[in-house]
């Protein structure tokens, strides 16, 4: 909780400066998308939700929708305004379908595809403001399973809570660029990031690690059975500690403190010093998150393009991931001319031993005619190269990628509808559970917060 509170002290001062950077954009409609299928995940032992772009659509939705609506409040008095939309983000992180909320489905996605069952006790009302959140209800058992058939699985669960958060904003950020919404998102970022980089490298100072084995100890003693245990405890001195430690099986951890079940919590203090040092520099890594103009309020730079000499937009901004085998970081670039609106990805991956090279191109909502009907086409593209059998330790590598696309509706209803199929080789990629070659398929729904007003024909 201290993170968080440093994060609004310094969100809400930011607010008074951010204002005038996006005020210059032209506003369009505001639309929340919700993925109402998406496999394999759905069917995966059963009937099984949400899926990792499930909970992040209805994540992005919940803020675009929220901020949308909070913007109608004082509107003569937008820096005010945008204060107060940070204050309510504050109180509301942890409340179901937030921030908090994404985190943990994304913890559970990767339990959920290893037909793991869980529950998130952020819908647990009185966890609201809770030290901790938990990942509840995981048996000793299917941790043990997990630990030794997927080892990769099992580490990319500790931090695919941060993953997802990171998606999140680049979600918003986006969509933001290329709709050009007037919501205000700029200290739900600010609040994420921060957040998210104290507890990163939350175990760095002595009186920090002291206040993490600390609550540790606590919880060990005050959580009733195994059913009331977080699947990790803390996610990154567990990540951590089992990225270097694939084939050490999970129940060599030895009995819980009260003598049920495994003791299943990492400690900064077994952490070896090559492991505190890692994460360390993890926690460094974390600020590059912050190279980024739209936690200014600057969602786009408008110029002359240099190739045709018509008016053109772009945004640059950066992401770290923690990964299944090291770490990601990512140089996002989008890009709008006319019809034309692009997204790139170039990507750096990086295990123990060496970096490896990806980037990942997608174009967006491109105009086709089938017919009488009106399409939308976003084609996509990867290409990486990433260590070989996923491992931490090697500098091996091996080349993968994935194509996918997305076609919807073009209409002038508020409501869209599209489908979406992607396959991919084996390999890591933010916001997709398998580390296997496979494929996914999506279909949902788009819906504009605001009447669509068709755009007039040329003079």
């Amino acid at each position: 909780m201290n993170a968080t509170t440093v994060s609004a002290g310094l969100a809400l001062v930011l607010h008074f400066t951010a204002t005038g950077a996006a005020a210059q954009s032209v506003v369009r409609p505001a639309a929340i998308d919700l993925p109402l299928v998406e496999l394999p995940y759905n069917a995966t032992g059963g009937l099984r939700a949400p899926g990792m772009q499930q909970s992040l659509a209805i994540t992005a939705g919940f803020y675009e929708a929220g901020h949308t609506l909070l913007a109608k409040v004082a509107p003569r008095h937008p820096r005010l305004r945008n204060v107060g939309i940070t204050v309510v983000d504050y109180f509301t992180l942890a409340v179901p379908l937030a921030d908090a909320w994404l985190h943990e489905e994304w913890h559970r996605a990767i339990l959920g595809r290893n037909r793991i069952d869980s529950r998130n006790d952020v819908w647990n009302v009185k966890n609201i403001f809770a030290e901790a959140i938990s990942v509840s209800h995981v048996a000793d058992e299917d941790l043990v399973r997990l630990k030794r058939d997927n080892p990769r699985d099992f580490v990319r669960m500790k931090a695919a809570g941060y993953e997802g958060e990171g998606e999140l904003i680049t979600r918003l950020e986006r969509d933001q660029f290329f709709s050009q919404s007037p919501a205000w998102h700029v200290g739900l970022y600010w609040l994420i990031a921060l957040n998210d980089q104290l507890y990163v490298g939350a175990i760095v100072g002595p009186a920090d690690s002291a206040e993490i084995d600390s609550l540790t100890d606590k919880a060990n003693r005050d959580e009733r059975g195994v059913s009331q245990r977080d699947a990790s405890g803390h996610d990154f001195t567990a990540w951590v500690y089992h990225l270097f430690r694939p084939d050490e099986p999970f129940e060599s951890r030895g009995p819980h403190p009260s003598g049920v079940g495994l003791d299943r919590y990492i400690k900064v203090s077994d952490l070896t010093t090559e492991e505190k040092r890692y994460i360390e520099r993890q926690g460094k890594l974390a600020w590059l998150n912050f190279v980024d103009p739209n936690f200014i309020g600057v969602r786009g730079v408008s110029f002359r393009s240099p190739v045709n000499g018509k008016p053109a937009r772009a945004n640059l901004w950066m992401r770290h991931a923690l990964t299944s085998f090291g770490h990601t970081i990512d140089t996002h670039i989008v890009y709008s001319q006319g019809e034309l609106r692009l997204h790139a990805i170039a990507q750096r991956f990086t295990n123990h031993d060496r970096s490896f090279p990806g980037m990942r191109l997608e174009l967006l909502d491109v105009p086709v005619q089938v017919g009488s009907s009106g399409l939308a086409l976003s084609p996509r593209a990867g290409l990486w190269l990433q260590p070989r059998d996923g491992a931490f330790r090697t500098r091996d590598g091996v080349t993968g990628g994935l194509l996918g696309a997305r076609i919807g509706t073009r209409t002038a209803s508020r409501l869209q509808f599209y489908v979406d199929a992607e396959v991919k080789s084996a390999g890591w990629v933010a916001g997709r559970p398998a580390l296997t070659r496979g494929a996914t398929f999506q279909t949902g729904v788009r819906y504009s917060l605001q009447r669509i007003v068709p755009k007039s024909p040329p003079n």
